[in-house]
């Protein structure tokens, strides 16, 4: 990847952050995406403690009420260092994109036992001078409700000059992948 590279992520509508919690069973945030709604008032480190009423546990920290509709306001309570402090965020749509050095270190920090597919298959891969397209079919079971998950991604990479890759996004199902795993998307 160029120096320079960039991974575009898949857009979604929410606070802009990150957590650990199914590793540490705390939703402690890691990362704040700049310019997202959470941008300003979380930091790095803070806990969540609960939101919109209901106490963030191990068991429920996949349902807790962070996407929806944009503009709706998130109640929650953080602990920041010692202090507990309510706070409130209205959803947001967020769109980012990830370095090269900020995905290296995350490749450094994760867990090898955690990486890669179940199933993965490469369907065809075709190219025009400096872009690609990756077609490929992932398939998991889902870490939440045990059943078996599938899904298509196509990869779009366009590559520098120098043969280097400059970008990298792609279109996933992921809402065929959520009803896979029992759940519904509704208004």
């Amino acid at each position: 990847m160029a120096e320079d590279g960039v991974v575009f992520r898949p857009r979604y509508v929410g606070l802009g952050f990150t957590h650990d919690g199914y590793q540490t069973g705390s939703m402690i945030v890691n990362e704040v995406i700049e310019g997202s709604p959470a941008d300003g008032t979380l930091e790095v480190g803070d806990q969540f403690i609960s939101v919109k009423g209901v106490a963030v546990t191990a068991d429920n920290m996949d349902r807790l009420s962070f996407r929806g509709k944009p503009g709706e306001k998130i109640d929650a309570v953080i602990k920041r260092g010692d202090k507990e402090m309510p706070i409130s965020l209205a959803r947001g749509k967020i769109s980012y994109t990830i370095s090269k050095a900020d995905m290296v270190e995350w490749m450094e920090g994760a867990d090898g036992d955690d990486w890669g597919d179940e199933k993965f298959t490469l369907h065809e891969a075709v190219g025009d001078g400096n872009v690609v397209y990756v077609w490929t079919e992932i398939m998991n079971t889902d870490d939440t409700t045990g059943l078996p998950v599938e899904t298509h991604v196509v990869t779009r990479f366009l590559f520098n000059d120098d043969g280097k890759v400059a970008a990298i996004a792609n279109l996933r199902e992921d809402r065929f992948m959520l009803e896979q795993s029992g759940f519904s998307i509704t208004r």
